[in-house]
């Protein structure tokens, strides 16, 4: 595997006024630094042909913009160890896209075969990669819907479904495997190759638990409490309101207990307490313009001593008191 980009930086053999005590070099590694007034980078990388890792390390001294050229179509895991701010990355037209690293978030990523732009703000940085060569995933390897290979089937479709957040946290089991990735993996030896690559899919099948075992869910979850939300304001929105609110949207078939718990979950609140709230807004505005008999049925009850007793219970006051302070 060949590296897969370039930084369109002044490259240099080595430091002579290096701006910190950066880390001791990675033995076995391919090593390169770059020296520029605004910035000096160190990429240090092991190439295990399937998988390759790298380590990048810069000191920012002002704002900038650095653009690396990226040779061919990969997919990374990047796991920003230190970083004073978060970090872009810009692709530009006519196939636009952004992502975002932010210290101790791991980010999956399709980096694609283009010129990039990187967003750094004044700080330091130190940035763990793992990039796998699609091109050795097969259907052997991977069953048709995991997420590399969904990635790889989509190339021109919408991957909203598949990609649906720039980052994701991992935590400590991803800096784990890196750490020992770094105590094993260096030097670079030929017999550690299959262990290279099982340390890489481990830290892949991490994100793709995350993505989409944990973020995916709680996605389709916040989306059906919106659901929920939106059919109890349309039923009370009606001329007559409709206060049966049993019968949510439910295309997963789940009972109403699960669908009350998902409800309360993202909105804080009980289908019924949002109900209630909703029908008593409703109220108190229809009683500046219409008596409370009207009301009453306007907002769904059958009878007057029931809205009565529904509005004393909201508020402490007869809606026939509410009505002559507010005249």
């Amino acid at each position: 595997m060949l590296k897969s980009f370039i930084f369109r930086l002044k490259q240099i053999s080595r430091f002579e006024q290096p701006l910190q005590d950066y880390l001791p070099p990675l033995e076995g590694s391919e090593t390169g630094y770059y020296d520029e007034p605004h910035i000096q980078l160190i990429e240090e990388y092991v190439d295990y042909r399937q998988v390759l890792i790298y380590r990048l390390q810069a000191v920012v001294l002002e704002p900038c913009e650095i653009q690396i050229e990226c040779c061919r179509s990969d997919y990374h895991l990047l796991y920003p160890v230190e970083a004073d701010a978060d970090i872009r990355i810009r692709r530009d037209s006519p196939h636009a896209s952004e992502i975002t690293l932010t210290q101790g978030m791991a980010t999956y990523a399709h980096i694609p075969k283009a010129e990039l732009h990187i967003t750094l703000q004044p700080g330091t940085y130190t940035i763990h990669g793992l990039l796998i060569d699609i091109g050795m995933i097969r259907q052997e390897i991977f069953r048709d819907d995991h997420f590399l290979m969904q990635f790889r089937l989509r190339r021109q479709q919408n991957k909203k479904l598949l990609y649906q957040s720039a980052q994701w946290p991992i935590a400590e089991k991803t800096l784990l495997q890196i750490q020992h990735i770094e105590n094993f993996l260096f030097p670079h030896h030929k017999d550690k190759e299959g262990r290279a690559v099982e340390l890489v899919y481990t830290l892949f099948d991490i994100a793709e638990y995350k993505q989409f075992e944990q973020y995916e869910k709680l996605q389709e979850g916040e989306i059906l409490a919106g659901r929920i939300k939106q059919y109890i304001e349309d039923q009370v929105n009606k001329k007559f309101s409709i206060r049966d609110i049993s019968h949510p949207p439910n295309k997963q078939n789940l009972s109403y207990q699960q669908l009350a718990r998902i409800f309360k979950k993202y909105n804080k609140k009980t289908m019924i307490q949002y109900r209630d709230e909703l029908l008593l807004a409703k109220a108190k505005i229809l009683l500046l313009q219409y008596d409370v008999s009207n009301v009453a049925y306007f907002c769904g009850f059958n009878q007057i001593s029931a809205f009565s007793d529904f509005f004393f219970s909201q508020t402490n006051i007869r809606p026939s008191v509410y009505k002559c302070s507010n005249l």
